[in-house]
C-alpha cells in the first residue's frame, strides 16, 4: 500500500474516531441529564406528599383542641352554677370572647402572640374566680408579644391541661411567660393527685398531641422540658420565634 493511501486510512479512522466519542459523550450526557430531571421531579413530588401529610396531621392536631376546649370550659361554668356564685354572668361573657377567638383561629397558620397571650389572661380569669377561695394562682408575663406570631392555641393547651389536673388545695399553680428577643420562654407547674388512670392517661395523649404539632411547625426551634415527680407537674418550654 501507497503511503499516501495509508495516512489517509489513518485520517479517516481519526475522524470516526472522534465522532463516536462525541456520540457516546452526547448520549452520556443526555442520559445523565433526564436522570437528574427524574431525580429533580421526584424529590419535588416526595416534598409535597410529605407537606400534605404533615398538613392532614397538623390539621386533625387542630380539630383535637375545640371540642375538648369547649368541653372544659363549659365543666368550669357548671361548677360555679353549682355553687350559685354571683360570678356566673361574668364568666359565662369571658368564656364567650375565648370562645369567638378560639373559632376564628381555625383557619389561620399564624396568630398575634400578644392576642394568644390575652385569650390565656381571660381563660386564666375564669380559673380565678372558680379557685377564688384558696387564691393560688400565680402568673407572671414579661416581654413585648406584639411583635412576634405563634401557633393558634399552642399555649393555651398547656395552661388548660394544668388547671384541668391541678389541685390547687395542694400547692399553687404557677406560670410564667418570658418573651426575650425571639426566644420564648414559657413554664407551668401545677400539683395534682394522681386519682384516675385514665384522667392522667388523658393529660399524656394531650400533651403527646402538643409535642406533635411542635415537631411539624417549629422543627429543631423548640426545647420541652416535662418533670413529674408524682405530685407535680411542670413543663418548660424554649421555643425560637422568628
Amino acid at each position: 500500500m501507497r503511503p499516501g493511501r495509508m495516512m489517509r486510512f489513518n485520517h479517516d479512522l481519526n475522524f470516526h474516531d472522534i465522532f463516536f466519542k462525541i456520540g457516546l459523550f452526547s448520549i452520556t450526557f443526555s442520559t445523565m441529564l433526564f436522570f437528574v430531571d427524574k431525580w429533580t421531579e421526584n424529590g419535588k413530588k416526595i416534598k409535597e406528599l410529605e407537606f400534605e401529610r404533615q398538613s392532614s396531621e397538623l390539621k386533625i392536631l387542630r380539630e383535637q383542641i375545640n371540642p375538648h376546649f369547649f368541653f372544659n370550659a363549659l365543666n368550669s361554668i357548671y361548677s360555679l352554677s353549682i355553687a350559685q356564685s354571683k360570678e356566673t354572668p361574668r364568666v359565662i361573657l369571658i368564656l364567650s370572647d375565648i370562645m369567638r377567638y378560639v373559632l376564628s383561629t381555625k383557619n389561620r397558620q399564624k396568630n398575634n402572640l400578644d392576642d394568644e397571650i390575652n385569650n390565656i389572661k381571660k381563660y386564666i380569669e375564669i380559673q380565678s374566680i372558680r379557685f377564688k377561695k384558696y387564691d393560688n394562682i400565680h402568673c407572671e408575663f414579661e416581654g413585648n408579644f406584639t411583635a412576634h406570631e405563634i401557633e393558634p392555641l399552642l399555649l393555651l393547651t398547656f395552661v388548660e391541661n394544668a388547671f384541668k389536673h391541678a389541685d390547687i388545695r395542694k400547692g399553687p399553680l404557677e406560670l410564667s411567660v418570658h418573651m426575650r428577643e425571639d426566644i420564648l420562654n414559657f413554664s407551668i407547674k401545677n400539683f395534682y393527685e394522681k386519682k384516675n388512670p385514665d384522667i392522667f392517661n388523658s393529660n399524656k395523649m394531650g400533651i403527646k398531641n402538643t409535642k406533635m404539632k411542635l415537631d411539624l411547625i417549629y422543627p429543631e426551634k423548640y426545647q420541652l422540658y416535662i418533670n413529674d415527680n408524682g405530685s407535680e407537674y411542670q413543663i418548660n418550654l424554649k421555643l425560637q420565634l422568628n
